[in-house]
């Protein structure tokens, strides 16, 4: 399981960080609840 801070989920919707979809694969990745407002603010 990964913990991904919100930094990564921003930073995995821009084209120069298409590396990032490896690491949000739904089996391993986990999202905090603080950081689904984080990213939507």
């Amino acid at each position: 399981m990964r913990l991904l801070d919100s930094n990564i989920l921003i930073y995995a919707g821009q084209p120069e960080h298409a590396f990032l979809d490896a690491w949000l694969s739904p089996a391993a990745a986990q999202v905090s609840a603080i950081s689904i407002p984080e990213v939507l603010g």
